[in-house]
């Protein structure tokens, strides 16, 4: 029999039927064993086990639902992503082949950007608002969410509007002009020296692989004029040390973005799931990240203050020093942890209840 216990929060919270339950059992079911009996149901029945679910969410008023299922906004609230785009020839670089796009399919596209993709980042969330990095943008990306979208998101343990709150966090964490500067260059479509130009692959993707890349004169010059300010490269861009030194300023600025990518991304991951897929590089972040959520009280814009115009290392070195030396810096962490987890077997627990109702067990 399930065991059921409060949540660790300072205060007992009871939860009515569907209370949380310790999911220690090696038979819990598991996100694709759920999936698999809810789409063993009828039609009419997988809609109730969603609307029952929705119901039962929608009343429960504690703030770690709250926070996440609070922030959903209609669609028409956002406006639609940009579209994607490449540095043209005509304008940085006119001696330099003119550029056509190959499609994802295609065996050239295979072949060049093999390994090519941005990290991990709650790749098993359904999503239909998304951050748009080059304009620093909440976006909408698809159409409200049908039932099996919205099963599928709560069988990986994600509340409704998980992706609303992804999205606005990141709007309002990635705030600095120079983070957005270089992300408007790195989220430009990548491309090779002889002008072939890679549909859905960035430069941030291709960066991200480890490879070595191709530097167009295009892309080089585009750098120079809109990241350097300066006006001084014209192609072709003769060998010496002068050309090594854009090259390496802009695998400095690859870094540097990266940094301070990788630890929104992580902030707004640990906001909404306890443990989130990420990228392993990134999974030491989520205790500093739990809290830091927990010191400024969950409130983004309280957040995004103390973090503005700070160096990422410095803030992660005393993040580590508090989390170390203070007893209570850890307990604040691990409530954090403990309400995200307890969050996750609460939402199990509802799925199970109303996948039992449907069937007759």
């Amino acid at each position: 029999m399930t065991r059921r216990r409060p949540w660790c929060l300072g205060i007992a919270l009871a939860l009515g039927a569907g209370a949380l339950a310790q999911n220690g059992d090696s038979a819990t079911p598991s996100p694709a064993s759920r999936l698999q009996a809810y789409t063993a149901l009828a039609p009419e029945q997988r809609t109730a086990v969603v609307r029952a679910i929705l119901r039962r969410m929608q009343r429960e008023p504690h703030e770690a639902v709250q926070r996440i299922v609070g922030r959903e906004r209609g669609l028409a609230s956002y406006g639609k992503p940009s579209a994607a785009t490449w540095f043209d020839p005509k304008v940085f670089a006119p001696v330099a082949p003119a550029r056509t796009l190959v499609r994802q399919g295609d065996g050239r596209h295979r072949q060049a950007t093999a390994g090519m993709q941005a990290p991990r980042f709650l790749t098993d969330l359904r999503r239909t608002v998304d951050f748009e990095w080059a304009t620093g943008k909440a976006v909408r990306v698809g159409a409200e969410p049908d039932d099996d979208a919205m099963f599928a998101n709560l069988a990986h343990g994600y509340l409704p509007a998980t992706d609303h709150a992804v999205a606005q966090i990141l709007e309002t964490l990635d705030d600095e002009p120079r983070q957005r500067q270089l992300a408007q260059w790195f989220e430009h479509l990548y491309a090779d020296r002889n002008g072939l130009v890679f549909e859905g692959v960035t430069m941030f993707a291709a960066w991200s692989s480890g490879k070595k890349l191709e530097m167009p004169d295009v892309d080089v010059i585009a750098f120079a004029r809109t990241i350097l300010t300066t006006e001084s490269f014209v192609s072709p861009i003769p060998d010496g040390r002068r050309r090594d030194r854009i090259y390496r300023q802009i695998q400095d600025a690859f870094a540097e973005h990266r940094a301070a990518r990788s630890l929104r991304l992580a902030l707004a991951a640990a906001f909404v799931h306890a443990q989130p897929d990420l990228d392993p590089a990134w999974t030491a972040l989520l205790p500093r990240c739990q809290y830091l959520w927990a010191r400024h009280g969950f409130d983004a814009v309280a957040l995004q203050k103390a973090l503005a115009g700070s160096d990422r290392s410095k803030v992660l070195d005393e993040t580590d020093r508090v989390l170390r030396d203070d007893p209570t810096a850890r307990a604040l962490q691990e409530q954090a942890r403990t309400q995200l987890h307890d969050v996750r077997t609460w939402i199990d627990d509802l799925l199970d209840t109303e996948l039992a109702k449907v069937s007759g067990r």
